[in-house]
């Protein structure tokens, strides 16, 4: 096949359309939800103060901000793929950002001081509750202009391809500030096989896991527990031979854990049988060695310091 060939095949995995939206017209398509974002999804925004500050006053300047990326259902709903912070950042300003969870309204953010428009420190969108009339908040006319303001929109459509739907997610998801990996195979996961990513959410939950791997809370958020299971789940089912070819871990671990939602071979049971059996001893080995190198008012016995020192495990 020549290079022509393979660019016009790879354009015919692909369906798509654009529409140029205003942020009020968004608004409503996400109040009456006709433009959704999923509850798994929502964990992925991160943005600190400075970076929705920044946004929004982008959109005040009249500065163009990049397309939301979203996927038609069959049902006509949309979908969010990429652009999930900015849509949240602007969302959430507004007062209009739901917890996808619960289904109650985020608290409206307030906004900080940025290098052009420095007054916007303190500033919400509208006049806040119980706070008295000093609060700064944007005038009506200000209110209007950002419902005013363009964002394209790309829409793709439900007869593309569905591994390019997948490989368009992770192309739009993995640069600059952009989510983890492992939140991007999560993300993949839940729209290639919801039940294989519901039951490796189950396993990560396992009492005796989470003691045994202890990772900080930041690791934690950012899904780390997860690309732990998925690492002993991708290994104990990997030849050996096919683990010395690696070169990029992430890419592996995705082409792995996204081959088990199709391989039939790929028993759930004995597979997490084996993975609590592992985490079970790994926690009670965990605790006698705890036992062993503590004395009774928690400190470390010399003895086990002497013992298992780096130098006698050739460290």
């Amino acid at each position: 096949m020549t290079l022509q060939e393979e660019i016009e095949a790879g354009r015919q995995t692909i369906r798509s359309e654009s529409y140029s939206m205003s942020i009020g017209e968004v608004a409503n398509l996400y109040r009456e939800r006709e433009i959704v974002i999923r509850p798994e999804f929502q964990r992925l925004f991160r943005w600190q103060p400075d970076q929705k500050s920044r946004l929004i006053e982008s959109i005040m300047l009249g500065i163009p901000i990049p397309s939301i990326f979203v996927m038609q259902r069959d049902d006509n709903v949309w979908e969010v793929i990429d652009g999930l912070q900015r849509l949240s950042t602007i969302l959430e300003f507004m007062g209009e950002l739901r917890n996808e969870n619960t289904g109650e309204l985020e608290p409206p953010s307030e906004l900080e001081a940025t290098e052009y428009l420095p007054s916007l420190h303190g500033v919400t969108f509208e006049p806040r509750e119980n706070k008295d009339g000093n609060s700064p908040c944007f005038s009506s006319g200000q209110r209007i202009s950002l419902k005013r303001a363009k964002i394209d929109i790309k829409i793709l459509l439900p007869e593309s391809d569905e591994k390019a739907k997948y490989e368009l997610f992770d192309r739009l998801n993995t640069g600059g500030s952009a989510p983890t990996a492992q939140e991007i195979r999560n993300a993949q996961l839940l729209m290639r096989d919801r039940s294989l990513y519901e039951w490796i959410e189950k396993r990560r939950a396992d009492p005796n896991f989470q003691a045994s791997i202890g990772i900080s809370d930041r690791r934690y958020d950012e899904g780390y527990d997860t690309e732990l299971v998925t690492r002993f789940l991708v290994l104990m089912n990997t030849p050996d031979e096919d683990l010395r070819g690696i070169t990029n871990i992430d890419t592996f671990l995705s082409k792995r854990i996204f081959s088990f939602a199709e391989l039939k071979s790929f028993n759930r049971r004995r597979q997490q049988s084996a993975f609590q059996k592992t985490f079970k001893l790994l926690n009670f080995s965990r605790r006698r060695i705890a036992h062993r190198c503590l004395d009774c008012e928690g400190r470390c016995q010399p003895r086990f310091v002497r013992e298992e020192s780096p130098r006698r495990l050739g460290k």
